[in-house]
C-alpha cells in the first residue's frame, strides 16, 4: 500500500509481505499432490509426521512466554493429527496462545535449527491455518536468529491475512533484514552469506499486534527454498547518474591547452583536439583509448579517459580529488599545526571555534551547499599518501551543518547576510534533492551531483536534519523561515512509530517496501531528540516517550549489570519500567554503548539540566563524572573522551565506557568531540583535557581537533568528520553564548507542546 498523505502509515505486511509481488501465498487443499522434493532446491526443516520431537536439522522445539507466571498469557506447542492437509499431511503443530492479560503480554513458540547454514536458498516456506472453531488472530510475527558473539542477530517478518483455510506462505530471506551483517565486506558480494549458522525460528504473539488476543494457528511443513530469483535486500542501491562527473569539468571550463598523453607513461604526444562539446569530446575519446586527455585551465589540469565502465572518467585519484578540492571552498595546505593557543579559557575555546569553523568555511560544496562526511589527510601532505575527499553527505551532516552555520554567526565569524547566503544555498538544495514517498529524505546523497545513494530512510538523521531546520527557522526566520517550513511539513514522524512496541523504528528501505527489524528501543540515546521532536508535532503519541527502555529486567544476564530499583511506574495511565545503574558511587540509567555521544548529543539543543534536573539532566552530569573516572582511573589513561569515532588504524569503531552502557562498547581511541559535549557539566576538567589534548599529541590541524588519536601509542586519525566537527562547534557556541542554539530551538512552539515530558519522572526514585 503506497503512502497517500503524511498521515497514513504503510502497512507492510499485507498479504504476508505487502502483496504478491514479493510473496506468493496460495491455498493448498488436503488432496493436492506433493511435489517431489529435490535437495539441492529446498531442505525440510519439519513436517511434524516424525516420532520425536526433533526436526529434521535435529532442533527441539517449545514454548516461550514474556511472563511465566501470568497464567493469562501463555503459549503451548502439541503435535495434532489433520484430516486434509497440506501436501496429505497427517500430522500438524497445533500452537494455543493466549495475551489476554491486563499486563503486557507477548509469547510464542521456538523451534530450534542447529546453526542451520541456510546461504544457499532464498526463501523461508510454510503452510498455515487459523482453527475457525477456536478462533484465531490474523496476524502474528516471525522471526529468524543467528548467533554473533554474545547477541542474536534478529530477522522480523508479519504474517499476516491468515484464513480458515491451509495457506502456503513464502517470505523472501532477504526480508528477515535484521540478521544481515553490514560490517562484514563478504556479505555486500553475496547477501545471502549471513544465513550461516541460524540459531532459531520463532513464532510471536504480541497483545498489541495480535487481531484476537487467544486463539489457536496450525503450522505445517517449514522448508527453505532455493528459487534462483534475486529479491530486494538492504545491500541494493540506486543506479548512478548516467555521465560521470568528468563532465562537469568538460561543462563548466573553458581550457587553454588539449593534449593526448598515452597511458603506458611515455612522453605526451601533443594534438590539438579543438572539441569543446562533451558529447563529442567522450567520442573522441573512445577512439583514442590508449591515451589519456589532458586538460589544462588556468592552475587546474585534469587527465580524462575512458574508463572500464566505457565511461569518460578521470584518469587517476590525484585528478578527482583535484576536481573535488576545486568544488569545496579551500583545503588544508598542511597537516600538522603546531600553535601557541591563547592562556584565558574563553580565548583558547574561541580560537578553536574559529579553526574548526574552518571546516564547515571550506569542506561543503559550493553548488550545493552540502558539508561531505569525510576528509583524510595524508600524513607529510593533505593530499598526499592517504589523503582522500569524501564526496558524500550524511542528512544528520546537512542538519548539524546548518546548526554551525548560525553558530559561527553568533561567535562573530560571519555576518548575517553571509550567513543568509550561505543557508539559502544549502536549503535551496534540500528543495531540489529526492525526496522517499514518505515525504523523508534519503540516508545519503552525492554532494556532486545532489542524488540519492542509497534506499535507505534513516529516523535519527532525518531527526537531525528536522532539528536543524528549527534552528535555522527561529535564528533567522524573517530570511528562510518558510523555506525550512516548507521542508519540515513534508515528512510525519508517525511514518516511523511501531505502536505495538511504542518504539520507532531504525528506519526503512524504500526498495523493499520494508522496515529495519529493529527499533530505537534504549531511552537514553541520541534518537531522544527525534523522539521528542515526533511528540512535539503531534506525530506521534506521548505514550512513545515511556515506551523506550530505561533498563532492561535482571533476568537478561546479557547486560553489563542487573538493574537496581526496577520497578513498575506510571505516567498518567501510562505503564512504564525504571531503574538505574550503579557504578562506585554513580547512579545512571545507561544508554547502549556507554559513550559520550549517546549520553550528550541531544544537550546540544535541549536544556536537559534545566528541564530535566531529577532525571535526564541529573544522569547527563553522572555520565560525564563517572566517563571521566573510569577512564583515568580504571583505564590508566592519561587523557579522557570515548565516543563513535574514526580508529586510527583505519575505519570507523564504536568506543565507550563499558559499566555505563546496557551492553557497553569497547574502550580504544580518544576522540576529542567527547569533551566538548561535557563542557556544560564538567566545565574545568573538559578544558584541562582539551588543552592537554592540544599540547601532548599531533592531533591538531587547520580545522582544529583530528577526529581520534591513541593517546598511549600516539596514533593520529588525520581525519576530519563533518558530524563529529559539527558537535564540537555547537557545543563551544552554547559554552561560549549562554546556550544560544538551544534557545533557537527552544522557541519553536512545538517545545512547549512537550516540554512537560522533561519533567515528568525521576529517575533515581523507586515510588511508583
Amino acid at each position: 500500500m503506497k503512502m497517500i498523505g503524511h498521515g497514513m502509515k504503510k502497512v507492510v505486511a499485507a498479504v504476508l509481505l505487502s502483496g504478491v509481488a514479493v510473496s506468493c501465498v496460495f491455498a493448498a487443499s488436503g488432496n493436492s499432490v506433493a511435489a517431489k522434493e529435490d535437495k539441492n532446491v529446498s531442505v525440510l526443516v519439519d513436517d511434524f509426521e516424525g516420532k520425536t520431537s526433533r526436526n529434521y536439522l535435529g532442533g527441539e522445539r517449545g514454548a516461550w512466554s514474556l511472563d511465566p507466571d501470568d497464567m493469562k498469557a501463555l503459549a503451548d506447542a502439541t503435535v495434532v493429527t489433520m484430516k486434509n492437509g497440506p501436501e496429505n499431511s497427517t500430522k500438524s503443530l497445533k500452537i494455543t496462545y493466549s495475551v489476554d492479560s491486563e499486563k503486557l503480554a507477548m509469547n510464542g513458540v521456538w523451534i530450534k535449527l542447529n546453526n542451520f547454514d541456510a546461504s544457499q536458498y532464498d526463501v523461508l516456506e510454510f503452510d498455515l491455518k487459523g482453527d475457525e472453531a477456536k478462533g484465531f488472530t490474523e496476524t502474528f510475527k516471525i522471526e529468524i536468529k543467528k548467533f554473533k558473539d554474545a547477541g542474536k542477530l534478529t530477522g522480523t517478518k508479519t504474517v499476516s491475512n491468515v484464513t480458515g483455510s491451509w495457506q502456503r506462505v513464502r517470505i523472501p530471506l532477504t526480508y528477515f533484514n535484521g540478521i544481515f551483517d553490514k560490517s562484514q565486506q563478504s556479505v555486500w558480494k553475496n547477501p545471502l552469506s549471513s544465513l550461516k549458522n541460524l540459531d532459531e525460528l520463532v513464532i510471536v504473539f504480541h497483545k498489541r499486534a495480535v487481531t484476537k488476543r487467544t486463539g489457536v494457528i496450525y503450522l505445517d511443513n517449514i522448508r527453505f527454498v532455493k528459487t534462483g530469483v534475486k529479491y530486494p535486500s538492504v545491500f541494493d542501491r540506486p543506479a548512478v547518474p548516467t555521465k560521470d562527473k568528468a563532465y562537469i569539468v568538460l561543462e563548466n571550463t573553458a581550457f587553454k591547452r588539449e593534449f593526448l598523453i598515452p597511458n603506458d607513461g611515455e612522453a605526451p604526444v601533443r594534438k590539438a583536439v579543438g572539441i569543446t562539446d562533451p558529447v563529442e569530446i567522450e567520442e573522441f575519446m573512445k577512439a583514442h583509448k590508449n591515451y589519456a586527455l589532458l586538460l589544462s585551465s588556468g592552475t587546474l589540469e585534469y587527465r580524462l579517459h575512458i574508463n572500464d565502465s566505457g565511461k569518460l572518467g578521470f584518469a587517476g585519484h590525484d585528478d578527482y580529488m583535484k576536481f573535488l578540492v576545486n568544488r569545496l571552498g579551500g583545503f588544508p595546505s598542511k597537516t600538522i599545526v603546531h600553535k601557541k593557543f591563547p592562556g584565558k579559557d574563553r580565548d583558547f575555546l574561541m580560537e578553536i571555534a574559529k579553526d574548526t569553523w574552518r571546516f564547515f568555511d571550506h569542506i561543503v560544496d559550493k553548488e550545493h551547499g552540502m558539508p561531505l562526511d569525510t576528509i583524510i589527510l595524508g600524513k607529510d601532505k593533505p593530499l598526499g599518501e592517504g589523503g582522500s575527499v569524501g564526496d558524500y553527505t550524511n542528512v544528520t551532516n546537512i542538519g548539524v551543518y546548518l546548526c554551525c552555520v548560525v553558530a559561527a554567526y553568533d561567535l562573530g565569524f560571519i555576518t548575517r547576510e553571509d550567513a543568509v547566503s550561505r543557508l539559502t544555498t544549502t536549503l535551496n538544495a534540500l528543495q531540489k534533492i529526492e525526496y522517499s514517498e514518505s515525504g523523508f529524505v534519503y540516508n545519503y546523497y552525492d554532494t556532486t551531483w545532489g542524488c540519492r545513494t542509497e534506499y535507505f530512510v534513516s529516523l535519527v538523521d532525518c531527526g537531525w536534519l528536522a532539528a536543524g531546520l528549527y534552528v535555522v527557522k527561529n535564528a533567522f526566520g524573517p530570511e528562510v523561515g518558510s523555506m525550512c517550513k516548507q521542508i519540515l511539513d513534508r515528512g510525519n514522524f508517525n511514518f516511523f512509530y511501531d505502536p505495538v512496541e511504542r518504539q520507532m523504528w531504525h528506519g526503512y528501505y524504500e526498495n523493499m517496501d520494508d522496515y529495519v527489524n529493529y527499533h530505537y528501543g534504549i531511552f537514553y540515546a541520541e534518537p531522544r531528540l527525534t523522539s521528542f521532536i515526533a511528540i512535539a508535532r503531534g506525530d506521534v503519541e506521548e505514550a512513545h516517550w515511556f515506551g523506550m527502555t530505561r533498563t532492561f529486567p535482571r533476568d537478561y544476564t546479557w547486560t553489563t549489570q542487573p538493574p537496581k530499583g526496577r520497578v513498575e511506574k506510571k505516567y498518567k495511565d501510562i505503564s512504564y519500567w525504571g531503574g538505574w545503574y550503579e557504578y562506585k558511587n554513580y547512579k545512571y540509567v545507561p544508554s547502549w554503548g556507554g559513550s559520550m555521544f549517546e549520553a550528550l548529543m541531544p544537550t546540544l539543543l535541549i536544556d536537559e539540566k534545566k528541564y530535566a534536573p531529577h532525571s535526564l539532566g541529573l544522569n547527563d552530569a553522572m555520565h560525564v563524572k563517572a566517563a571521566i573516572d573510569y577512564t583515568l582511573n580504571e583505564l590508566k589513561y592519561p587523557v579522557w573522551g570515548m565516543s563513535p569515532s574514526s580508529n586510527p588504524d583505519g575505519g570507523y569503531l564504536e568506543y565507550g565506557v563499558k559499566p555505563l552502557g546496557t551492553m557497553g562498547y569497547g574502550y580504544g581511541a580518544i576522540t576529542p568531540h567527547a569533551s566538548f559535549l561535557a563542557l556544560e557539566f564538567a566545565p574545568q576538567e573538559a578544558i584541562t583535557n582539551i588543552r592537554k589534548m592540544a599540547t601532548g599529541w599531533d592531533v591538531y590541524g587547520e580545522y582544529g581537533f583530528y577526529d581520534a588519536f591513541e593517546p598511549k601509542e600516539g596514533k593520529v586519525a588525520y581525519k576530519y568528520l563533518a558530524l563529529d566537527q559539527g558537535m564540537i562547534l555547537m557545543a563551544l557556541d552554547n559554552y561560549l553564548n549562554k546556550g544560544a542554539l538551544r534557545k533557537y530551538f527552544e522557541s519553536d512552539p512545538i517545545f512547549a507542546k512537550a516540554k512537560h515530558l522533561l519533567s515528568s519522572e525521576k529517575f533515581f526514585s523507586i515510588r511508583r
